[in-house]
């Protein structure tokens, strides 16, 4: 095994309109997250990553400190979500309305670009960029704390899928999962949506 990557997204965060996307807008967590997750956060001080690679936003900011207070965090906007551009705050049944030939081509075209934002080409190759620059560190253990729809897509790269099978893996917020990577850069997911398995977290 070349690394273990343990990919958390972040915690439950505040939505101005309930059922939006929201990619690059930079939202804080819901208050009350420091109860729900007390018991991942005191399972996770039973481990020490070798490095933590974090999405600049705040919504991720504020999920590292809660986990992991006492270790440095490594800042990369590679790790942050997807730009829907004039996409970026709306509900799917507004988008569908107003944009319905993009959202066609959404499902559809690999060359798709949200509207003033960022294509799916670009999104992926700068996950990629991300996942050398984690491989490249120091250590077994790296934690990346990110978004839903990097998580997925990382997962699809590691496990050879093609990326519009992202929306199968169902990841909750706060949660880890985890994947082991070798020196193809293919990986093995191990775990997915762990609210903290102590046992295994002793041993790594």
């Amino acid at each position: 095994m070349k690394k273990r990557l343990i990919l958390i997204r972040h915690m439950d965060k505040e939505e101005p309109v309930s059922g939006a996307l929201y990619g690059q807008t930079d939202l804080a967590l819901k208050p009350g997250y420091e109860q729900k997750f007390a018991p991942l956060k005191e399972a996770l001080s039973l481990f020490a990553p070798d490095a933590v690679v974090c999405s600049p936003l705040k919504r991720c900011r504020q999920t590292v400190d809660f986990y992991f207070p006492d270790e440095t965090p490594i800042f990369k906007d590679e790790a942050m979500e997807v730009d829907f551009g004039d996409w970026d705050g709306m509900t799917f049944a507004q988008i569908k309305d107003k944009y319905p030939d993009e959202v066609n081509h959404w499902a559809e075209d690999e060359s798709f670009a949200f509207p003033n934002g960022e294509s799916l080409k670009e999104f992926s190759e700068r996950l990629r960029k991300l996942s050398e620059f984690m491989l490249s560190l120091d250590g077994d253990n790296i934690v990346l704390v990110a978004h839903g729809g990097v998580i997925r897509i990382l997962l699809c790269q590691f496990l050879n899928l093609h990326q519009r099978h992202s929306s199968a893996f169902e990841l909750n917020s706060g949660l880890i999962t985890s994947i082991k990577v070798f020196d193809n850069h293919l990986g093995v997911l191990e775990k997915i949506n762990d609210f903290g398995d102590e046992t295994w977290l002793k041993s790594l």
